[in-house]
């Protein structure tokens, strides 16, 4: 089984320092990186070192209401998909963290996700983004 392409993970009332934070206690090198044109304000990228290659992350807070994004743009991260994430994430960070709840595909159901809380426990659940 391969890698997911790239990993996105929903934190709720996550500021971007936490979520550098949490980063910084999995990769050996996080770095601020340029903001690119057309950024929205409260997004910022980084990059992380992992096994030698440079990985482009975007920390978007109130990517939806109340919700930061963390994005990491990779094959290659120490986790094989969105869940294993986020399960690291909601251990670290002591919060629920959202993923969806299959792989992104045109048509699919867009509000069916999956909560994964501090304890490891999991549920899915039905989130209306718009």
């Amino acid at each position: 089984m391969s890698n997911a392409p790239d990993i996105e993970i929903y934190i709720q009332d996550l500021s971007a320092d936490r979520a550098i934070a949490w980063l910084e206690s999995v990769f050996n090198d996080v770095q601020i990186a340029p903001k690119k044109k057309g950024m929205p304000k409260k997004s910022q990228p980084l990059s992380v070192s992992w096994q030698g290659a440079t990985v482009p992350v975007v920390v978007f807070e109130d990517v939806v209401p109340g919700f930061t994004s963390v994005w990491l743009d990779s094959p290659s991260l120490p986790w094989p998909d969105d869940q294993s994430c986020a399960i690291s994430a909601a251990q670290f960070l002591t919060l629920a963290v959202r993923i969806t709840a299959g792989s992104w595909q045109q048509d699919a159901n867009g509000d069916a996700w999956i909560e994964i809380l501090p304890n490891g426990s999991q549920n899915e659940i039905r989130w209306q983004t718009d």
